[in-house]
């Protein structure tokens, strides 16, 4: 993407999901829903400063949001 801030503005994002997603946060974005195979995605362009080690390691981390807690 050439433009990411530009591609997040089209979408119907919170501050707060944008934010997330500019500090490439997996783990606060898996615990809100959004599905670790989507943001997988990041590492393959490194959108956000995400790597592939960062991800795994920011993703293990994560609390499974389908469960109660």
């Amino acid at each position: 993407l050439n433009d990411p801030e530009a591609a997040m503005n089209k979408m119907p994002l919170t501050d707060e999901e944008k934010d997330l997603l500019r500090k490439g946060d997996a783990k606060a974005l898996y615990e809100r829903g959004v599905h670790a195979f989507l943001l997988s995605f990041f590492t393959r362009w490194e959108l956000f400063g995400v790597t592939v080690e960062k991800y795994s390691a920011s993703i293990h981390q994560a609390k499974d949001w389908r469960k109660a807690s």
